[in-house]
């Protein structure tokens, strides 16, 4: 295995208990928040808005007539702006949503079995709405180039992709797959006008599981390729989007290449023509799933999902950061000690970025909807203040401990200019006090304090240093 094949499944894992309260971090707006009533709510889309709002979509049985398509529009600190529900007569779920060109919405679901398509302005009222035969549910709706839309989902262990114009009236359906397990989940439209559609499919010669698979298909539908990914044992895909190079990048579960015998997370970079150029598992010791794929301003990628190997416990919201390569650059978690599930990660206007799911261990009662939004480096609450601050030119330095990942016990170091009282202090990822290592008159001069983790857990831990005006934060790592 290649250097860079075992970076690829290293990460650092962070635990990160929710703060309600939105936090300002170099630029940055960051907070978790929750949204629902006294019975069950899903969220199952968010997405960034012009304003630097988001807009979310799910399902509430709290609010409306239950079981009904629950639409919420936030401000930038997550705040609620204002919320829709709409009314199909049966079971109806909101499962994607997008900002539209004359900015109102684009949701899509099902409402009992059929697609449930929804058009609305920009305050969320309904400009039409639709149903359509031989459908069931529609996990992904794109605004397409002519102004249309192209929705896919799954119907009677099909795959359906259905085009529309700009007022819903149905273009075209198409129908793909033999029958017995080929589920559509996530579409995107290609730079030729043609479309790229994700799922998984029965892989018939190994006749008990599922394959990853991709189909490319023109602008009238008609399909042009297909490639499967995967191995031996049952692999899921649910997420696509396309790459800067003509290519796409995929997130989905693998169980054949599993790392340590469960389920994990399982993303592949394609050409243009689906051929595979890497992939790989990412995860822990048990279940992790990976849900949805963002192409970052950095040309990485931003995984959302869920993970039951690290967090506060049960399931918690997973996010991994990859470069272009697919090399691990950190993975975090969030959550309670509760069943925590994220569906859909984008990336921010401010270079954050949100994940939304379903909460069982915070809220208003049983399951609520759940927006987590981080700042970069996917942290939330307390982070790392500039180190050239105007204080070091006075005398003062903080420079970062030694050694730096640690798993027992690490060097912190500072140097006074004068005599003056000192506080130094550790926190958590949350901002909570963990131990005071100084706070104490000091005299000028380099001054090292060893700390001991002791029963901390692993994870992302900040150590703060307070002389007089000179406030300084750093970042460390427990292994």
């Amino acid at each position: 295995m290649s250097s860079a094949a075992i970076r690829r499944y290293i990460s650092v894992s962070v635990v990160i208990v929710a703060v309600i309260l939105p936090t300002v971090l170099l630029g940055q707006i960051t907070f978790e928040k929750t949204y629902g009533g006294s019975n069950d709510e899903y969220g199952w889309c968010a997405q960034p808005t012009p304003d630097d709002g988001y807009i979310i979509v799910g399902s509430t049985r709290s609010f409306g007539n239950g079981g009904d398509v629950y639409l919420i529009k936030t401000d930038s600190l997550g705040d609620t702006l204002w919320t829709r529900t709409y009314d199909n007569g049966g079971g109806d779920i909101g499962l994607w949503v997008e900002q539209t060109g004359d900015g109102g919405y684009i949701i899509s679901g099902a409402s009992g079995w059929p697609l449930y398509l929804i058009k609305t302005d920009s305050l969320g009222n309904v400009v039409w709405e639709n149903t359509y035969d031989g459908t069931g549910c529609g996990y992904c709706v794109r605004e397409v180039s002519d102004g249309g839309f192209v929705v896919v989902g799954s119907w009677g262990n099909r795959t359906f992709l259905v085009k529309t114009n700009s007022l819903g009236g149905l273009v075209w359906l198409r129908i793909y797959g033999g029958g017995w397990e080929d589920d559509g989940r996530s579409v995107c439209e290609s730079p030729d006008g043609g479309y790229a559609i994700v799922g998984y499919t029965f892989n018939y010669m190994t006749g008990c599981s599922t394959d990853v698979t991709m189909i490319k298909v023109n602008s009238n539908g008609d399909s042009l390729w297909g490639r499967r990914y995967g191995g031996l044992l049952d692999d899921w895909g649910y997420s696509v989007q396309s790459t800067a190079d003509g290519g796409y990048i995929i997130v989905g579960v693998t169980r054949s290449f599993s790392l340590h015998g469960y389920d994990d997370v399982y993303v592949i970079k394609t050409d243009s023509l689906g051929w595979s150029q890497w992939s790989g598992p990412y995860g822990g010791p048990f279940i992790d799933f990976g849900t949805s794929v963002d192409v970052t301003s950095d040309g990485g990628y931003i995984v959302g999902g869920f993970t039951g190997s690290i967090g506060a416990g049960g399931w918690d919201f997973y996010l991994l950061k990859l470069d272009s390569l697919g090399d691990s650059i950190w993975a975090t978690a969030y959550g309670g000690t509760d069943r925590d599930r994220g569906n859909c990660v984008r990336e921010a206007s401010d270079g954050g970025y949100i994940i939304v799911g379903s909460t069982y261990s915070f809220g208003a009662g049983l399951h609520d909807i759940y927006l987590v939004k981080t700042d970069g480096n996917g942290e939330v609450g307390i982070t790392e203040e500039d180190p050239k601050t105007r204080a070091e030119s006075k005398g003062f330095f903080f420079p970062q401990n030694h050694p730096n990942p640690f798993h027992h016990s690490t060097l912190i170091s500072y140097s006074l200019p004068i005599t003056t009282q000192v506080n130094l202090t550790i926190h958590d990822i949350t901002g909570r006090l963990v131990e005071t290592l100084a706070n104490e008159t000091k005299q000028p001069g380099i001054h090292n304090v060893r700390w001991n983790r002791r029963t901390n857990s692993s994870g992302v831990y900040f150590y703060r240093l307070k002389v007089g005006e000179f406030v300084a934060t750093r970042k460390m790592v427990v292994l």
